[in-house]
This record gives C-alpha cells, sequence and structure tokens, in this order.
C-alpha cells in the first residue's frame, strides 16, 4: 500500500467513528424519559376490581386493570393525573407521581331501578319517556309454564305484537 493511501485510509476511519458518535449523542440528546405508573384498584371493601378503565387524562394512552386490579402505564412526564372508570362506580381522578404506587378505591353508583326504563334501543330516565310504559313483574310470571320470555309477555303488554313464523326460509342458513 501506498502512504498516501493509509493516510485516506485511516482518515476514513476516524471520520466514520466520528459520524458514530455524533449520531449516538444526538439520539441521546433527544430522547425522552419515560415514567412508569403502577397500582390496584380496589372497591370499598377492599376486593380488587379486574376491567377498570385507566387514562392519563387529556390523551388516548391508557389501560385496563388485570385480574388482581393491578395495573401499569408509562408517560413522558413525572406527575399525571389518572382517570379510573369502571361500569357501575364513580369515575375518579387521582394525581399521581411516577414510581409511586397508586391505590385507587371506587365507590359504587347506584341508580334507582325505578328512576330508569328499558327501551328497544337503549335506556331513558323515566321522566324523559312521553310515550306509555307498560310493566309486568317477576311474580306474575313465577307459576307461568313459559318456555321463551315472548309467551310470557303476550297478552300481558299494551302494544306489544308477538308473530311467529313458520315459516322455512326465516330459519338460519347452514
Amino acid at each position: 500500500m501506498y502512504p498516501d493511501c493509509q493516510k485516506i485510509s485511516a482518515l476514513k476511519s476516524r471520520m466514520i467513528l466520528l459520524t458514530g458518535l455524533l449520531w449516538l449523542s444526538v439520539t441521546t440528546l433527544f430522547a425522552q424519559n419515560t415514567y412508569q405508573y403502577s397500582g390496584t384498584v380496589t372497591d370499598t371493601k377492599g376486593e380488587t376490581l379486574p376491567g377498570v378503565n385507566v387514562l392519563i387524562k387529556g390523551t388516548v394512552n391508557g389501560t385496563a386493570t388485570d385480574m388482581q386490579g393491578a395495573f401499569k402505564l408509562t408517560s413522558s412526564r413525572q406527575k399525571e393525573t389518572l382517570v379510573f372508570s369502571f361500569i357501575g362506580c364513580v369515575t375518579q381522578e387521582i394525581q399521581a407521581t411516577a414510581g409511586v404506587p397508586v391505590k385507587a378505591v371506587l365507590a359504587s353508583s347506584t341508580v334507582g331501578l325505578s328512576e330508569v326504563v328499558v327501551i328497544g334501543y337503549g335506556t331513558q330516565k323515566r321522566t324523559s319517556v312521553t310515550s306509555a310504559i307498560s310493566q309486568v313483574k317477576g311474580k306474575d310470571l313465577e307459576y307461568m309454564p313459559i318456555v321463551r320470555i315472548e309467551q310470557a309477555l303476550q297478552g300481558r303488554t299494551t302494544g306489544v305484537t308477538i308473530a311467529s313464523s313458520s315459516d322455512s326460509r326465516a330459519l338460519p342458513q347452514r
């Protein structure tokens, strides 16, 4: 090899090394710290609640608790507000610090059944329903020999028409 070629080869090696070091320093400079939040969710009796939604407020970053009521989340900020929501419980917001386990206790939220009306496409409060409401009580059906629920409702509720189809085309296709 010629002496000039050796100098050029050494210069290339140094440039590659410097470029690699520069790349590592830039990626480290722009890398964000991630903080972890963890904890458990229980009810007021101390029983764990699986399936509770846990969200970082103002983001779509969230998770659900596991079978033991535990959760883990990561964020780029050291302090976050965590929002806990579960069907039948009051939604709760807790200020959390990364690395400190969170213990959330959700209180049950009860709605009186006399205030809610189940309709064909959802539920409404009884006070907001403008049409007639029919009611069939369970004790009226207790000793009836019924096979299907529509048999129990037939003739007992106004405005309900029950039609059975014996047409073979109405059966599900296989």
